[in-house]
């Protein structure tokens, strides 16, 4: 059912004219996945500015029974963030939702609204000689609105956490309207249900947040950042498990790249370079964040030092200590170009699974297996944050292959991945949420207990099934 020309009157007179869009070429920006994996359809989006017109706006929606699509900055991986190809639902942008509200250094914590890019928010921080710890590849675009949404991760998980871990209190907007005003800075408060992390990870199926107060944190005193290779994963793993041991809390990120996608980098993406003598089977970028300076210098610091272990009990093979800003620019663009550089190759069918680290060699060895099975010659590319057990595992289309035979095992590669997950106690959904592309697979895989209550929260604070209808949860 369309969205009536009455409903439609009824928001634009609420926003006035520069409140919402109905250009179609202008809606088109808001419309499509990023990577133009389809393509969804609204009479308009709606840029409210404030967190009252949002309750406005959901009030009328609510009363024509209008589907509601939230969305940031557009840059998700799952389909939970633009409408559907019906015409019937309504697109809400937070863009324009995007100040500070409040900073307080010595309370380490800061307010802002959601529709805030998440790079504006470290800067943010910095400008107060604090961190805010949530780094992405995106972050140039997402928003933390839509990093709270989809609990994300991101590489410095080991030390600070998820999202669901930087966020201190929300303020959101619900499904009839009504503001809960959630906003604390707060550290310890058990005075009933913990309603704050209910909206943390619902990808806006049960309300819409519009201010988030975030933790913040000291500014580390020193960097440490070294990249290796090494032949065998499950070295790798156990190198993972001396650093915890040796460097304590300081280890903040430990993120691996296999041996096709450091070429597929190097080959691919302009202004990088192979920084070891050769490139090996797996490779990883590894950091600490110490809270104190390194008096002795970064060569000595606390993680070159378990390297140098690592090298006695034949875990590495090689290793490159940055010793300046610029080298180690040069080691995070192996990693995060890994994305971008799979482009340039073709259409591929992407998964975002955890299983325990301990299990990650089993995975990928099993992993192979299966794919290959369906399909000998596809290229595999298992990597990411290996330090909290969470990997994109990438299969990429073979050359000598048209993009629609290798779509037609898209079903065949998912069952194949997700069902091997399943039996590893893994999650098919680790940081890029479940949204519209993985719904009927969480169903599929999720107890029914797990499914029967998650759907009962749904009905009951979104009866009439407004909120990013479809979308995680299916009504």
């Amino acid at each position: 059912m369309t969205i009536s020309e009455t409903a439609l009157t009824e928001i634009k007179d609420l926003l006035g004219p520069k409140g919402y869009i109905t250009d179609p070429a202008a809606k088109a920006l808001f419309m499509a996945e990023w990577r133009g994996r389809s393509v969804g359809s609204s009479p308009l989006v709606a840029l409210p500015r404030s967190t009252e017109e949002v309750s406005a706006l959901v009030k009328i929606c609510a009363k024509h029974k209008i589907g509601i699509v939230p969305q940031g900055g557009n840059t998700g991986l799952v389909e939970g963030g633009i409408p559907d190809d019906s015409n019937s639902q309504l697109l809400l942008s937070l863009s324009k939702m995007d100040k500070l509200v409040e900073i307080d250094p010595l309370d380490y914590s800061m307010t802002i609204e959601s529709g805030m890019p998440l790079y504006k928010a470290q800067e943010h921080a910095r400008d107060h000689n604090r961190l805010f710890p949530l780094s992405l590849a995106s972050e140039g675009t997402c928003t933390v609105g839509g990093n709270i949404a989809t609990n994300a991760g991101g590489i410095h998980v080991m030390k600070y956490g998820n999202m669901r871990d930087l966020v201190l209190g929300l303020e959101v907007v619900l499904a009839n309207g009504e503001i809960w005003n959630g906003l604390q800075s707060l550290r310890k408060d058990n005075a009933g249900l913990d309603l704050r992390n209910i909206f943390v990870g619902s990808e806006g199926a049960l309300g819409i947040v519009t201010r988030a107060t975030v933790k913040l944190f000291p500014r580390p005193r020193a960097v440490e950042t070294i990249f290796v290779g090494f032949e065998d994963l499950d070295k790798g793993l156990r190198l993972l498990s001396k650093l915890r041991e040796e460097c304590g809390t300081s280890l903040t990120a430990f993120e691996i790249i296999p041996k096709a996608g450091l070429e597929l980098v190097l080959k691919n993406i302009p202004d990088t370079r192979q920084v070891l003598d050769n490139i090996y089977q797996w490779h990883a970028v590894i950091e600490c964040w110490h809270d104190t300076s390194l008096n002795d210098g970064i060569e000595s610091g606390p993680l070159a030092q378990a390297i140098a272990d690592g090298f006695e009990a034949d875990l590495i093979v090689d290793a490159a200590v940055a010793t300046s800003d610029s080298q180690k620019q040069d080691f995070w663009k192996l990693r995060e170009n890994l994305s971008e550089a799979q482009r340039e190759e073709g259409t591929g069918i992407k998964h975002d699974i955890s299983v325990s680290c301990a299990k990650l060699p089993k995975f990928v060895a099993e992993a192979e297996k299966r794919v290959l099975a369906i399909h000998p010659g596809t290229r595999i590319l298992p990597y990411g944050h290996a330090g909290d057990g969470n990997l994109h595992y990438d299969v990429i289309r073979p050359l000598d292959m048209d993009k629609d035979s290798f779509f037609a095992l898209k079903q065949q590669m998912n069952d194949a991945i997700h069902d091997l997950i399943a039996d590893m106690g893994g999650s098919i959904a680790a940081e890029h949420g479940i949204g519209a592309l993985k719904a009927d697979e969480m169903e599929r895989l999720k107890p029914a207990i797990d499914i029967s209550l998650m759907r009962t929260l749904k009905h009951s604070l979104d009866p009439h099934n407004i909120m990013n209808p479809n979308r995680v949860i299916k009504a």
